[in-house]
């Protein structure tokens, strides 16, 4: 096989700026409303072509230190069921049979095999999505060899908003990072649709533990619900965070403590992991601080927005990013990664920015 299907990306994490769960479903699903971000803290990917039907995975450890959760089971079996790679894979193989239904005559094209590589620096889980980013990215590798089968740009989206409806079967966070924008997310992880939000910069924290997923979502103990309640508390929740876009696009603001969205999952997470909720929620409160203080004394004034990340357990605290104080600002946030890492050293510390 040539290696004109070679490339290597970056696969990000995301954020959720105020999670919301307002009730679930008949199946057992939840719906749950959130503005997700992308953000610089991510995952590299390496692709090399192969024979069709190859596969092959590794990685690389370069998980934040003393992270207690393994990489091996994840990784050493290409067929593992927790593997949404190789899931990825057996996906996209089996969408392009039904290309020829966009108005392309693919002929005998087969895609090629993958040998796919990670630099893995996104804990899982870690409330960051990193492995929903990794499928994305091989869905957009194939992607992009698919791409040039399609004669006009119509097909070409139509065959794109079918893969994207498909590939919330593998993973709710999946359509969101195929899109890698600002989104209102609806649903099971539909996007309700995308923002335009100014940029963001802030600090992470990734505690050397994580939240398990399903003990979280029944912890929050959801129930089903009429029709026409559903839909009022479905508005309800959509507008909230509506509401709160429409602060962030202010930017900068006379109180230094803005309140982001309710994230439910941290009452659960009080319930099922108290001892570790504790020291999170302590750490919120010093990072807000720190950063609080650490603009002051730059003489910046922004809204502070502090939080947790999906079902857990990595926390940030997240401001507008200025158009004119950018070395300021750079200078105040190490100064407060400084402040937070020795009251928290079991917790990695970084900055980042959404991309």
């Amino acid at each position: 096989m040539k290696n004109q299907f070679n490339s290597a990306v970056k696969s990000y994490a995301k954020l959720n700026l105020g999670l919301l769960v307002p009730f679930k479903y008949k199946s057992g699903y939840h719906h749950i409303v959130s503005i997700f971000v992308p953000i610089s803290f991510a995952d590299e990917i390496s692709f090399q072509s192969l024979e069709p039907e190859k596969f092959q995975l590794s990685y690389t450890d370069k998980l934040p230190f003393g992270y207690e959760a393994s990489l091996n089971g994840v990784f050493s079996k290409a067929d593992s069921k927790n593997n949404l790679i190789y899931k990825a894979y057996l996906f996209m193989n089996e969408a392009v049979n039904s290309i020829n239904s966009y108005a392309v005559n693919s002929g005998d094209f087969r895609l090629p095999g993958i040998h796919v590589n990670i630099a893995k620096k996104i804990p899982s889980p870690g409330g960051l999505g990193g492995g929903s980013s990794n499928a994305a990215s091989v869905i957009l590798y194939y992607m992009k060899i698919i791409n040039k089968l399609f004669t006009d740009k119509k097909s070409k989206d139509l065959f794109f908003q079918y893969i994207q409806k498909e590939a919330l079967s593998l993973g709710s966070d999946i359509p969101f990072f195929l899109v890698k924008k600002p989104a209102l997310v609806s649903g099971i992880g539909e996007i309700k649709e995308t923002l335009e939000l100014p940029k963001l910069t802030g600090i992470l924290g990734v505690p050397r533990f994580g939240f398990s997923t399903p003990a979280m979502y029944s912890a929050l103990k959801k129930t089903l619900q009429t029709e026409n309640d559903l839909k009022t508390t479905l508005r309800k929740a959509e507008n909230d965070l509506k509401k709160f876009v429409k602060k962030l696009r202010l930017g900068s603001g006379k109180d230094y403590t803005g309140k982001m969205p309710e994230n439910e999952f941290i009452k659960a997470a009080q319930k099922v992991y108290p001892d570790k909720t504790e020291i999170l929620i302590r750490a919120m409160k010093n990072l807000s601080l720190a950063v609080k203080e650490s603009l002051e004394k730059a003489g910046i004034k922004r809204n502070i927005y502090t939080s947790m990340s999906g079902s857990g357990a990595s926390i940030f605290s997240i401001i507008v990013t200025g158009s004119q104080e950018k070395k300021d600002l750079n200078k105040a946030l190490k100064s407060a990664v400084t402040k937070i890492e020795a009251s928290f050293p079991e917790i990695s510390w970084m900055k980042f920015h959404s991309v």
